[in-house]
């Protein structure tokens, strides 16, 4: 997608002055519910989506959706290069934020400690949106830091449990719903 401007009628959303709002849905998700909810939101906007990378251009979008697992308080060094790498194509764009995680942290503590306060300012919005783990995509060392930190923040009651999910669908789909009225 580098460098590509050309018009995908997909990927847009139409405005209620007739034209189309161009929608790009970044992600980076390690054990898979960041991408679930990258593709589940970018079903419903037609939105294109790709995975994070420094080298993708925001080029030719109006909106962008990112949506970032947070592992330990961090964003993944992906995503951060990526938005490092579109700083100047920030401007006139909408970009919000979508953070994936089972622990309650602060949106804006998350993005301001990984991206920087500017960043969050020029966000039309973030929301935290849950988390979901799965156990057998977890590393031995991995399980054993989420056992442990469960002990102390509660993240899950079960603790027989393979899959515990957090995610907050009827978050998301307020998200989309304010999306697609932004649009």
């Amino acid at each position: 997608m580098h460098g590509n401007s050309s018009f995908n009628a997909t990927a847009c959303m139409l405005q209620e002055n007739g034209e189309y709002m161009k929608t790009l849905i970044i992600y980076k998700s390690k054990h898979g519910a960041g991408k679930e909810v990258a593709q589940y939101v970018q079903q419903k906007l037609s939105a294109d989506l790709r995975e994070a990378d420094s080298a993708l251009s925001w080029e030719g979008y109006e909106r962008i959706v990112c949506v970032g697992s947070i592992y330990a308080g961090r964003l993944a060094k992906q995503l951060i290069a990526c938005i490092h790498a579109n700083t100047q194509e920030l401007a006139g764009k909408s970009v919000c934020m979508l953070l994936c995680g089972m622990s309650d942290a602060a949106p804006e503590k998350i993005i301001t400690e990984n991206l920087g306060e500017a960043f969050y300012q020029q966000l039309a919005f973030s929301v935290h949106i849950g988390g979901k783990l799965d156990f057998h995509k977890l590393g031995f060392l991995e399980r054993t830091i989420i056992r442990m930190v469960n002990k102390q923040e509660q993240l899950y009651e079960d603790k027989a449990a393979v899959v515990v999910d957090r995610l907050r669908w009827e978050t998301i789909d307020r998200v989309v719903a304010e999306l697609i009225h932004e649009a």
